[in-house]
């Protein structure tokens, strides 16, 4: 078996790699921040939205002091309107069903903690997101910076790591579950898999630093 040998232009590969994963890994946290506020601020809509909106077969209306918008059905094609002028065409009815469908199965009271309940764990699922990706951005701002990638460091992070993949995991299951007795069509375990094998990778991952890190470890004693 051939030895493998690590070339400088392979260590500065590894940095570049490392640095763009850390920067691209505090683009998507910073965007995940951005989607929790847009998601509060919806929190905080949705009651007025769910109050003030009135649904028979055929129509769909908002209506909020002077302002109006409306869904309409015709020929299997979902017309939008706001304020009276005709806005834009969709074909099918898909979405004019799901709403008249809610409407008609549960009450206002029901539709607004329903959403919000929804709102809520969503808010809290990519906040353990943001987590994540802070200690991943830490992960490989340390790869580029060290001279190794196997230290004690970086071994706790990837521990951390697994542990909040875990909680948003488990957080994005519990609402998916809920969700399901509100929308039949919703499959709770539609991503579990995936994630399950995301975690896998990530399980093995650490070991991998684990090992390294031992094995650095003993050289230098016996170097000693």
């Amino acid at each position: 078996m051939g030895e493998v040998n690590i070339t400088e232009n392979d260590k500065k590969n590894l940095k570049w790699i490392s640095k763009l994963v850390a920067v691209l890994s505090k683009i998507a946290r910073i965007c995940l921040y951005v989607g929790i506020v847009c998601l509060i601020l919806t929190m905080t809509i949705i009651p007025t939205f769910i109050n003030h909106t009135n649904v028979n077969n055929n129509e769909i209306k908002f209506k909020y002091r002077n302002s109006s918008f409306v869904m309409k059905v015709k020929d299997n094609k979902t017309l939008f309107y706001s304020d009276d002028e005709k806005v834009t065409t969709e074909k099918g009815t898909e979405a004019f069903d799901l709403i008249t469908k809610y409407y008609n199965k549960y009450s206002r009271k029901q539709l607004i903690g329903y959403s919000e309940a929804f709102l809520l764990v969503t808010v809290a699922y990519i906040f353990l997101l943001t987590i994540l990706l802070k200690y991943v951005e830490k992960l490989f701002n340390n790869i580029n910076k060290e001279d190794t990638p196997f230290t004690k460091d970086n071994v706790f992070l990837f521990k951390n790591i697994i542990k909040f993949k875990v909680a948003s995991m488990l957080v994005l299951l519990f609402g998916m579950i809920s969700f399901s007795f509100v929308n039949d069509a919703v499959n709770p375990f539609d991503h579990t898999s995936l994630n399950i094998i995301e975690l896998l990778i990530i399980i093995v991952c650490y070991y991998i630093f684990k090992y390294g890190y031992k094995l650095q470890e003993s050289s230098k004693e016996r170097l000693y």
